[in-house]
Order: C-alpha cells, then structure tokens, then sequence
C-alpha cells in the first residue's frame, strides 16, 4: 500500500512537472529568443536618431523591414513558424541573407564606413542564427559538433532550416567587423 501511494505522489510531481514546463515556462523562453531582434531594431532606431543612418537609407529600409516581419510571427514562436516566416521575407524578397541582397548590403556598409551600423547588422544575422539554434536540437548538436560541412540526412523542413540557417551565418561572418 505504502508503495502505490509513493507511486501516486512521483507521478504527480511528474505530472506537475510537465504541466508547468509546457504551458507556464516553456512559452516564455521561447518568448526570450526573439529579444535579439527588439534589439537590433532598437539599434536601427538609435542609428537614425543619433544622425548616423538616414532613414530612408536601404539599410535602415532593409533590416528594419526584416525585423518587423519576424517579430510579429513569434507569438506562438516554433521552429516551424519561425521558419516559415523566413521563407516568406525571402518570398517577399525582405531577407537580407540572399545573396543578390546581401551584396548591396555590403556595398552600402563599405560607402558608409561606421563600426556601429556594421555591428547593427552584424547582431541582426546574429540574432536570427540564435533564434534557429535555440528552437532546434538538431542545431544545437550540430553546433556542437563544429558545424559539420555537410549534415546527416535531413528531413526536407531540416534541409530548409540548415540553408537559413547557414546563409545568415555566412552572412554574418563576412561582414567588416566579423570576429
């Protein structure tokens, strides 16, 4: 009798456990992933009011546009939504990590010649990568592994999620300030 009644209260706990991971801390870390991005169009902002950016300047147009078509999908934030709505901005022609894109990127940042624009951008690749690593397992391990060069098998969804995933970190690594 003793032993049911132990069973009973650890599968409570197990119970409470689950219960108050998934819908009490769970959608509030996820939450928590997309304060890089607040940030960044913070900055952007910041740049604009301190003089350094104009804003209509492609730059300012480019990420604060990106930003603002993140954001607002990541209410209920997944992987899979989070995905999706990259997918969309590249659709749309928004994301910054296309190569054609990133080109005038780089240009533009070269005639501007500021360390604080070229870390605004720099922290935006930089924030959408924490984004995709912190909502994949499979990211997480393969950023433990060094980034392998070529993944394992990858369901389509992971094959999608990789690219994103390696534009921007390509992206971010070859801009001025990469360190």
């Amino acid at each position: 009798m003793f032993m049911i009644f132990i069973i009973v209260i650890a599968a409570l706990q197990v119970g409470l456990f689950v219960f108050f991971w998934l819908y009490i801390f769970r959608p509030h870390i996820r939450m928590s992933y997309v304060y890089p991005l607040y940030a960044v169009r913070d900055k952007l902002i910041y740049l604009v009011a301190a003089g350094k950016l104009q804003e209509e300047s492609f730059l300012f147009q480019e990420f604060y546009k990106a930003v603002n078509m993140i954001i607002p999908e990541s209410h209920e934030l997944t992987l899979r939504l989070f995905v999706d709505a990259m997918r969309e901005a590249r659709e749309k022609g928004h994301d910054p990590a296309v190569e054609k894109r990133f080109v005038q990127i780089k240009e533009a940042l070269e005639k501007l010649n500021d360390r604080e624009i070229d870390e605004a951008v720099r922290s935006f690749f930089e924030a959408v990568m924490h984004v995709l690593v912190s909502n994949s397992i499979i990211l997480r391990i393969f950023r433990w592994l060094n980034w392998p060069a070529r993944p394992p098998r990858l369901t389509s969804f992971q094959k999608r999620t990789w690219n994103i995933l390696n534009d921007y970190r390509n992206a971010a690594s070859s801009l001025p300030c990469a360190v």
